[in-house]
């Protein structure tokens, strides 16, 4: 999901800030962190040992890292902020 994407859904209350409370800690990886596509994949790992987790929310993380790698080879990356 894109920074667009992701602010039209929260706007609409859609998606995990959408639905966040607004005192609610929340954690952001962009693409540019040269640990996120890693850090997402290790999340959806985690996912796989538990019970009731969809496997399309888990196929989605794996996509969403190699989307990440992508952007970051044509972009550049840095570590963390």
């Amino acid at each position: 999901m894109t920074k667009a994407e992701l602010l039209a859904a929260t706007a609409r209350g859609e998606g995990c800030l959408g639905r966040s409370k607004d005192d609610e800690p929340v954690f952001v990886l962009c693409a540019r962190d040269i640990t996120a596509a890693s850090t997402v994949r290790t999340w959806a790992q985690t996912l796989v040992l538990c019970k009731d987790v969809p496997t399309a929310k888990i196929a989605d993380a794996y996509a969403l890292a190699t989307q990440m790698e992508a952007w970051r080879a044509a972009n550049g990356g840095k570590v963390p902020d």
